[in-house]
């Protein structure tokens, strides 16, 4: 029995890599990114905020971090709001 659960939750995690961050993990993320000052200043901008809410590279980006544990560390927050800029970025200039 406990290697099917195993085995279960090995396919599980399998899957979800395959099809990405749930809406329910990005959204998470985004609630908690919200406590931030930068990424409200980010989230004000109207541009920014249609990508956040909607483009899925972005969301994708956002979805497959782990907040909890980057705000905990300052250099990886740093380094991951870069990453997110630097997205936020690209994709804008895809859409015009």
């Amino acid at each position: 029995m406990e290697l099917l659960v195993a085995i279960v939750e090995a396919f599980g995690i399998f899957v979800s890599s395959i099809l990405g961050p749930s809406k329910k993990k990005i959204n998470k993320n985004i609630s908690i990114l919200k406590k931030y000052d930068w990424f409200n200043k980010i989230y004000e901008n109207q541009e920014y905020r249609k990508l956040i809410d909607e483009n899925k590279p972005t969301r994708h980006l956002i979805g497959t971090m782990n907040i909890s544990k980057a705000s905990k560390n300052q250099d990886k927050m740093d380094k991951f709001k870069e990453r997110l800029l630097k997205k936020l970025n690209e994709q804008k200039s895809l859409t015009h």
